[in-house]
């Protein structure tokens, strides 16, 4: 609800008005205006009769205080607010946090009767109990958007959520995994299906839903690129649910490397000689030509890699390996955000533009060499640029005098 005084000439004799009026849209046929009364002299006058009308207006449309308990208001901020319109991988992110961390210690509590002090009691009772800090903070992002959509509603008079901090995330470097290390892990899982999705992500940067949305229509093999068009967000109950890419700027061609249209080339003529291959058929899929759902392929990967005693991997590692590499390369920032699909720069540099201890060892090995250069001047160079400066402190003596 939104109000103005509106200044108006009398085309007739030039007197000046205000006007008090109010937006509360066309309820019931009505014209959306709601007037607040016509002042002479000064805009002034006009400024208190504005803040009482939209007071009495909120006052009347005001709904009453929800009666329902925490569990109940998460239950309908879900139904109303969270299924019809996100994500399905939100959508189940957004159940697992309210049926596992949320309900079980606040659902009882009376909405409206929620307070900081339980949400802080509640965050440190998640950390005890061994929840990592990130994780607490998910969970309570959970609770703030529902809290932040009921008080939109008018369900509840407070956000409890807001006042209190959210749980501090532990210092830490985020190493990407290096060249040599992809090509190890790629190289143990060579011959499975997870292979062709693995090389695209190490030789592209394009995230797991990407790749596994990728068609062969999306690919052009004798120019070497590959359209981003959508994304495989997961299963939407019994189906696959494809969607537009993550970012507005996710929509993008990319230039392949030489090794990318080489696999690509002779996994064209695998599933051609399969009998999987058209236009429409997925790239990284089964043999049978059926699709691998993303939560399928993090789980398959675990596994396969904890069977041959490697590390644990996940496949966004690629994303922030490619980035790295191509920073560190001297491609341009704007460029690197391009390719990986960010609609702005500062996505790119914060995300993704990690200081490893490589760098920084590169960094104090250039500074101790710029300090030797320093070194290389002697006192009598230094006592040269001396008298220069008792000119200057004897000319602005002299001024003063």
């Amino acid at each position: 609800m939104t109000g103005h005084i509106q200044r108006r000439v009398s085309p007739l004799t030039g007197a000046v008005s205000y006007r008090v009026r109010v937006y509360v849209g066309k309820r019931e046929g009505g014209h959306g205006w709601v007037s607040g009364g016509t002042y002479r002299r000064l805009k002034a006058e006009a400024e208190p009769a504005l803040e009482a009308l939209l007071k009495r207006l909120r006052e009347d449309d005001a709904p009453s205080a929800t009666d329902e308990t925490v569990a109940e208001l998460l239950e309908r901020w879900l139904r109303d607010a969270v299924r019809p319109d996100k994500r399905p991988n939100t959508i189940r992110s957004h159940e697992k946090a309210i049926a596992l961390h949320i309900a079980p210690q606040l659902g009882e509590i009376r909405a409206t009767e929620l307070t900081p002090a339980d949400v802080a009691t509640w965050q440190a009772a998640r950390i005890a109990a061994g929840a990592a800090p990130k994780s607490v903070r998910n969970y309570r992002g959970t609770l703030h958007a529902c809290y932040a959509w009921a008080l939109t509603l008018g369900l509840v008079t407070a956000n409890p959520v807001s006042p209190v901090p959210a749980p501090r995330l532990p210092e830490g470097r985020v190493d990407p995994p290096s060249l040599a290390d992809a090509r190890r892990y790629i190289d143990a899982l060579a011959g499975t299906r997870l292979w062709p999705a693995l090389m695209l992500g190490a030789l592209t940067g394009m995230r797991r839903g990407e790749v596994l949305a990728l068609r062969w229509k999306d690919v052009n093999l004798v120019k070497g690129t590959v359209r981003v068009t959508r994304n495989l967000t997961g299963r939407n109950k019994a189906t696959l649910a494809f969607g537009p890419p993550k970012t507005a700027a996710g929509r993008r061609a990319i230039a392949l490397p030489a090794a990318a249209v080489a696999m690509l080339t002779t996994l064209a003529a695998e599933h051609r000689a399969a009998g999987t291959w058209a236009p429409e058929a997925l790239i990284c899929c089964g043999r049978r030509g059926q699709p691998i759902v993303p939560d399928r392929l993090t789980s398959e990967l675990h596994r396969r890699i904890r069977r041959r005693g490697l590390a644990p991997f996940h496949f966004h590692a690629l994303r922030h390996m490619v980035a790295t590499e191509m920073l560190r390369g001297g491609v341009p920032m704007r460029v690197v955000a391009d390719h990986l699909g960010h609609s702005h720069v500062s996505t790119t540099l914060g995300t993704y533009g990690h200081v490893t201890e490589a760098d920084e060892r590169a960094a104090a090995e250039r500074l101790e060499g710029a300090w030797k250069e320093a070194g290389g001047q002697t006192r009598d160079q230094t006592a040269t640029d001396q008298p220069a400066v008792d000119d200057l402190a004897a000319k602005r003596a002299r001024k003063q005098a």
